[in-house]
């Protein structure tokens, strides 16, 4: 019986396969057979935007149950602005007591006060509205089993092609509100 020495077969093979492709191929045509292209995602492209939006709100969500307030930073814009309704409750108040901060600088004290209050602690996150039109890029989260009964609108906006909350606004909540 005859015995195949596996290391000269597997040789061989891998001899005839590359000459085989030397024979049948220029180095360009094996380069672009291998090759594959990395693909580049374009932001200012119109698209679905919700998945984009989604992630920067999770994070945002995530950082706040980790009272991470550096992380939460990183979802804003420079010149973002934290505002409520002139119908919510009057307890529910920026730190400074007016109804709206704008930077990320008095939106980071805002969040701490935020903290300090409590305000953060018995909040149950749920998007209700992703609206991914260009032109009013927004998510629609409501507070819910909250002790406030509130609507949180999240307007985004494309900065350097990185989505991040350029308004976020705390609304009463409405019977059939849908944003």
């Amino acid at each position: 019986m005859l015995k195949f020495n596996t290391n000269f077969f597997l040789y061989f093979f891998c001899s005839i396969a590359g000459l085989f492709l030397f024979i049948t191929c220029s180095h360009k045509e094996v380069k672009e057979i291998y090759v594959e292209p990395i693909p580049v995602v374009i932001v200012e492209k119109e698209s679905d935007y919700s998945n984009d939006m989604i992630v920067v709100y999770k994070k945002l969500v995530s950082s706040i149950k980790k009272r991470d307030i550096d992380g939460i930073m990183t979802c804003y814009s420079d010149v973002a602005q934290y505002s409520y309704s002139d119908t919510v409750f009057s307890e529910l108040r920026c730190y400074n007591n007016e109804l709206n901060v704008t930077g990320v600088d008095t939106i980071r004290l805002q969040y701490g006060s935020m903290f300090r209050k409590k305000y953060l602690d018995s909040i149950e996150y749920e998007i209700i509205n992703v609206n991914n039109s260009k032109k009013q890029l927004k998510i629609i989260n409501l507070w819910a089993n909250s002790d406030y009964g509130v609507y949180e609108y999240l307007h985004f906006d494309i900065i350097d092609g990185k989505f991040l909350i350029d308004s976020h606004s705390i609304v009463k909540e409405r019977k059939g509100a849908k944003g």
